[in-house]
C-alpha cells in the first residue's frame, strides 16, 4: 500500500484502495471485525490501514471497532487520532491532531496552540517534531 503511495510500485491506488476495501468488508462480514488474539496485533493494524484509506462511510461505519481495537492494545491511540482527523476532514472540520494533510498543505487545526498537548495525550511526538521527521517541505497550518 506505501509502496504504490510513494510512487515506489506503479498500480492505480485507487484500484488498490478498492480491492484491499472490499476484501477486508467481505473478511468483516464473513468474520467479524479482526481480535489481535486471532490474527495478531500486526493484521489488525494492516486492516487499519486500509480502512484509514477508505471512503468516510467506511471510516465511521467501523469506528467504534478501531475504538474497542485501541482498547484491547490491538491499535494504538494513535491510530485513533489519525481516524478521528481523517473523518473530521472528510466531514469539513478543523483536525484535532495535526495529522492530515492535502496537496502538500497541513489540513486545517482547530486551536492550532493546543495541538501538541492534544497529540502528547494521543501518544504522538509533539507536532514540530513529527512534522519535521514525517513532512519536512510542506506547509504547516500553525504557523
Amino acid at each position: 500500500d506505501q509502496a504504490v503511495r510513494n510512487g515506489k510500485l506503479n498500480l492505480d491506488i485507487n484500484d488498490l484502495d478498492y480491492k484491499n476495501q472490499r476484501l477486508i468488508v467481505s473478511s468483516i462480514e464473513k468474520c467479524g471485525f479482526p481480535q489481535m488474539s486471532d490474527v495478531g496485533k500486526l493484521a489488525v493494524h494492516s486492516v487499519w490501514i486500509i480502512m484509514h484509506h477508505s471512503n468516510k462511510s467506511m471510516i465511521a461505519y467501523y469506528f467504534q471497532d478501531l475504538e474497542k481495537a485501541v482498547y484491547n492494545e490491538a491499535l494504538s491511540s494513535g491510530d485513533l487520532a489519525y481516524t478521528i482527523d481523517r473523518l473530521l476532514m472528510h466531514e469539513g472540520y478543523p483536525q484535532v491532531y495535526g495529522t492530515q494533510f492535502r496537496q502538500g498543505e497541513f489540513y486545517t487545526l482547530r486551536k492550532p496552540a493546543e495541538i501538541n498537548r492534544r497529540r502528547i495525550w494521543a501518544g504522538l511526538p509533539p507536532f514540530d517534531q513529527w512534522e519535521l521527521e514525517n513532512y519536512v517541505g510542506l506547509k504547516s497550518m500553525t504557523k
